[in-house]
């Protein structure tokens, strides 16, 4: 489970294709302690579908310490739900005070 730092933006990764080419999309990087509401949140990227696989950016201000955060993406083509993910692996931020390694 990665552990990351109070108030510093991390960014992640999301590959996937969406088909057919042309499509306007967005997608959302979200991280949540109950799985319902955003506690942090990378905004909603917009982009057009290549029909290729494309790397799209999530920049994310990690939220306050002391919890572990499950991982969700959400894709869209408009209203339409596309995909909706949940991450295998939640991510811990730390409390205040509590002990961390630095690599």
């Amino acid at each position: 489970m990665p552990i990351l730092g109070t108030n510093i933006t991390y960014t992640a990764q999301g590959r996937f294709p969406v088909t057919p080419e042309g499509v306007q999309c967005t997608a959302e990087l979200w991280l949540s302690k109950d799985g319902l509401s955003k506690d942090a949140t990378s905004g909603q990227k917009v982009f057009t579908s290549t029909g290729q696989i494309q790397t799209i950016n999530f920049p994310v201000t990690m939220p306050v310490g002391g919890y572990n955060y499950r991982v969700f993406l959400d894709i869209y083509a408009g209203a339409i739900p596309l995909a909706l993910f949940e991450a295998t692996e939640n991510v811990t931020v730390p409390g205040v005070g509590a002990p961390t390694i630095t690599w």
